[in-house]
């Protein structure tokens, strides 16, 4: 509509000049006919003036609405190549989910983590956890488990506490394939005890599970320790590298020196 005013005011501007124009010709012209020509050969003249303006007019805004044809082509085949791309790496993107077993006894812990898949000790050789576990201490472990057939490549997770002396400990799993789980169980040597043993970490504050996908993308998630020790989906801190690798900085993930943690493995 702005446009349509603007074209429209021009066109009563320069019609108004044209019009003022030719009545000052058609006033000399009668006036002094054998030193200026007849009225006819003005109004031929100035007509064919005219004719040029408005096709050279014609010509730029053909030439303006095809600019704005192709740049729109260009952004919509944009879209289309973004969408295709996502869908090529959707497809790839594995689905799991992670349980919290707290407050577990022995002999239950030993059960439990058994019937789960392989189970990944940290720092520590699996039979020497196993050997060391005490009958009156209450331990904790967490099961990932693929849900999906789609593989998880590189998986690194973090175990951050709210301590001081043990913030953080990091799991190494070369891959998790499609519908197979695995166990992470965590210790600490408590070092006011003569005979060093292992118990549980405790005051969990956060879990960070990266990896990648079969097609080398890179995905960081993250899931907070809320009430009743249950764990929370954070979504708004999660990094899907063809998603968000222009908006987000790169999360501390690298696959050099990437060594397998200890685990029930034979």
């Amino acid at each position: 509509m702005k446009d349509f005013s603007k074209q429209a005011g021009k066109g009563i501007f320069y019609g108004s000049i044209g019009g003022v124009i030719g009545l000052l010709i058609l006033a000399i012209c009668i006036k002094n006919n054998n030193f200026f020509g007849n009225v006819a050969d003005w109004v031929s003249g100035i007509g064919s003036i005219g004719a040029i303006v408005i096709v050279y007019r014609q010509i730029k805004e053909s030439q303006k609405q095809s600019a704005d044809q192709i740049e729109e082509s260009q952004k919509q085949l944009e879209k289309q190549l973004e969408s295709s791309i996502e869908r090529d790496f959707r497809v790839e993107r594995p689905l799991f989910k992670i349980v919290r077993f707290t407050d577990v006894k022995k002999d239950a812990l030993i059960n439990e983590m058994s019937s789960f898949g392989l189970t990944y000790t940290g720092k520590f050789h699996y039979n020497y956890v196993i050997n060391n576990l005490k009958e009156h201490k209450l331990y904790e472990f967490y099961n990932l488990k693929n849900i999906s057939q789609k593989i998880m490549c590189g998986v690194k997770i973090e175990l951050v506490y709210e301590n001081d002396i043990f913030p953080k400990s990091d799991f190494f799993i070369d891959y998790i394939k499609g519908y197979s789980s695995v166990n992470v169980f965590d210790f600490m040597q408590d070092v006011d005890e003569k005979e060093s043993f292992l118990e549980k970490s405790g005051r969990l504050q956060e879990i960070i599970v990266s990896f990648n996908t079969g097609i080398r993308e890179l995905i960081v998630l993250k899931f907070s320790a809320g009430e009743d020790n249950s764990l929370v989906y954070n979504k708004d801190e999660r990094y899907i590298e063809n998603k968000h690798q222009n908006d987000k900085p790169k999360p501390d993930y690298n696959l050099n020196n990437f060594k397998e943690s200890y685990s029930s493995k034979k």
